[in-house]
């Protein structure tokens, strides 16, 4: 099953949290880290953010919903049909093989 925000949005996943360390090859007097630019995340500490209860999950644009707030795809009129059929090619990417 796939989820819609409120504005139509496809919702994509979840929002997490991460830890990593960021590499410093040195650091100035007052302890401020020269960073050189790398990260190495800790993909085991990675943790599912939740709010009032609820998994905070995002759509395509990045924005934050909540599980109550998002709607079942099929429970969406669909779209409007384009009058004209959609014409592939061979060649064409977007051709269905099955």
């Amino acid at each position: 099953m796939r989820f819609l925000s409120p504005n139509g949005t496809a919702i994509i996943g979840t929002l997490e949290r991460l830890s990593g360390r960021a590499e410093a090859e040195e650091y100035e007097a007052n302890g401020e880290p020269c960073y050189s630019g790398s990260t190495e995340i800790f993909y085991d500490d990675q943790e599912t953010v939740w709010l009032k209860g609820s998994r905070v999950y995002l759509d395509e644009s990045g924005q934050e919903w909540l599980f109550s707030e998002l709607t079942p795809e099929e429970s969406v009129a669909p779209l409007p049909r384009a009058t004209a059929p959609l014409l592939t090619t061979a060649s064409s990417p977007m051709q269905r093989t099955g």
